[in-house]
């Protein structure tokens, strides 16, 4: 929008909103309204001294409420003239008063729409021909313009110079990033952000109505049943066979959901899908997009986490014991229960040390009776 008309828009407002409800001028509707009403007032009336008669006192009344009538039509014409001048002066007054408060801000007049299209049609012309543009060849190019058109259109030129492609790589998305950047950060500046565009918009999977796979649900819709007869025949009612890594069929969803790579093999090629997101860096989310009217689909990759070594650490036996839960568990018994837990434990060992003792008495014996049957032998 050219300045000039900027300025007026901007004034009228201000003069609307500070303008007062007494100021405020009636519409012509509303005294076109009052006017009818009263002229049908009158026509009234004179119907009404036709019909009565001539020598009656009824007849007085309604000539002196015509006269009335008559009088309130010429004063109530007489206001909405002086309105409407009143209205005429002031609007001339404001129109006064913008141009002279244009001509403090604009030191010179405003081009015009024509002047401006022609200016912005040769700039197009020079920023896609030279790679950098002279005063001469704004001169050349504009014969009648004047010094500031000269200087603004050569800025303007030089800048956008930087940023516009080619002419024979103009229509190739890449080459126009540079461009968008720029004018997005214009239009931010001049606080048009409404007509900024998103660089890279993501297109959402929803938006494009793809099939989101992950294990759960791969394994329902393989496991669901089909009916190969459109529901003909019951008994053809028939569904897929899902395999784990031990070549055993999968029955339950609690053990698809712990086996989800075999879940996926299924239909996919595991190494091939590793291979891709490994050589991005990122190892199989267990999730996919089967986007329509497409031969491939999209992996989801999470970035992979990688957690320093632990390095085994040397502890006393004391130190050890002492993490054991159970350990700590026990000693949070009383001291009684456990001088009778104690107690017991000895009672056992010493049961246990007497079977020992009479175990070795009797294999002793044995040893014994059986050199003693080898010697006789011999």
């Amino acid at each position: 929008m050219a300045p000039k008309r900027e300025l007026q828009r901007r004034q009228n407002i201000l003069n609307y909103i500070s303008r007062k409800p007494e100021e405020k001028r009636p519409s012509k509707n509303y005294g076109r309204y009052i006017l009818r009403a009263e002229k049908k007032k009158l026509a009234r009336y004179k119907e009404k001294v036709r019909e009565a008669e001539a020598d009656s006192d009824l007849l007085l009344k309604r000539i002196r409420a015509v006269k009335m009538a008559k009088t309130r039509i010429r004063s109530l014409e007489e206001k909405f003239a002086q309105k409407q001048d009143a209205s005429t002066s002031n609007r001339e007054k404001s129109a006064e008063s913008t141009t002279t408060t244009e001509k403090e801000t604009t030191p010179c007049d405003d081009l015009s729409r024509g002047r401006i299209s022609q200016l912005k049609s040769g700039a197009k012309h020079l920023i896609f021909s030279k790679d950098l543009v002279t005063e001469k060849d704004v001169n050349d190019e504009f014969p009648d313009a004047t010094r500031k058109e000269v200087s603004v259109c050569l800025l303007i030129i030089n800048t956008l110079n930087k940023f516009v492609p080619v002419r024979s790589k103009y229509h190739i998305l890449p080459y126009q990033l540079l461009f968008c950047i720029f004018v997005n950060e214009v239009l931010h500046y001049a606080e048009y952000s409404k007509f900024t565009r998103n660089l890279c918009p993501a297109m959402s999977s929803a938006h494009v109505n793809a099939l989101n796979i992950d294990a759960l649900s791969l394994f329902q819709i393989m496991k669901s049943k089909i009916d190969d007869n459109q529901g003909q025949v019951e008994d053809m009612l028939t569904e897929l066979t899902i395999y784990g890594d031990n070549e055993e069929p999968q029955s339950s969803v609690e053990i698809a959901r712990r086996n989800k790579d075999a879940v996926f093999s299924s239909l996919f090629d595991m190494e091939k899908v590793r291979h891709t997101c490994e050589s991005n860096g990122l190892k199989f989310g267990q999730r996919m997009s089967v986007l329509p009217k497409l031969k491939v689909v999209r992996i989801l990759g999470v970035k992979k986490t990688t957690a320093p070594p632990v390095k085994p650490q040397k502890m006393s036996y004391l130190k050890r014991i002492l993490r054991d839960p159970n350990i700590l568990r026990k000693g949070q018994k009383p001291l009684e229960n456990l001088k009778a837990e104690t107690a017991k434990l000895e009672k056992e060992v010493k049961s246990l040390d007497q079977e020992r003792e009479k175990t070795l008495k009797y294999q002793k014996e044995q040893d014994s009776i059986k050199k003693i049957k080898a010697l006789r032998k011999e």
